[in-house]
């Protein structure tokens, strides 16, 4: 029994391992451009068991609207993460709203496929969330900081005992 978990456990690493990483994340990106959404890169390696994209630039529409440090996908098979380190709205955008993140991630499991799960920190204050795949909702509760309950942003919440909500359908 234990021969055939370890062989089982490595075959997992090996894929893991032998994933091709940066194929899937052309793929990707090709996709996402039907969608009108494309991203610029500084640099994209295989770190082994994650994607690292570093210097991301993310248009939508052809408008540059997020820039971050690092993007890094981590493609587990049974458990996916996608982690955006220090990521803020392009210079553009900065006269309509000032969004910094500190740290956002954006996680999925086979255990509970139908959703993408959410968090985030930053100059808005900490954020939760739940995206359901199937019906297509996003649900988000943030803790405010004090700057965000002054900026137009507000207006999209509503307050609740969890916090200020956002919900909504895409």
């Amino acid at each position: 029994m234990k021969k055939i978990l370890l062989a089982l456990l490595s075959f997992l690493v090996g894929v893991v391992i032998f994933m091709p990483k940066e194929q899937l994340y052309y793929s990707a990106l090709r996709y996402l451009q039907k969608e009108r959404v494309s991203i610029k890169a500084d640099a994209v390696r295989d770190r082994l068991f994650w994607l690292e994209i570093k210097g991301a630039k993310i248009y939508y529409d052809g408008i540059e609207s997020i820039n971050a440090k690092e993007i890094k996908i981590k493609p587990w098979l049974f458990y996916n993460s996608v982690v955006i380190e220090e990521a803020k709205n392009a210079d553009e955008l900065r006269g309509v709203m000032e969004l910094n993140a500190k740290s956002v991630e954006l996680t999925h499991s086979l255990l509970n496929y139908k959703s993408l799960f959410l968090r985030a920190d930053g100059s808005f204050g900490k954020a939760s969330g739940k995206i359901d795949l199937f019906a297509r909702d996003i649900n988000i509760t943030l803790q405010p900081s004090n700057s965000f309950k002054e900026s137009q942003l507000s207006g999209y919440f509503r307050k609740s005992k969890e916090g200020w909500r956002y919900d909504t359908k895409f």
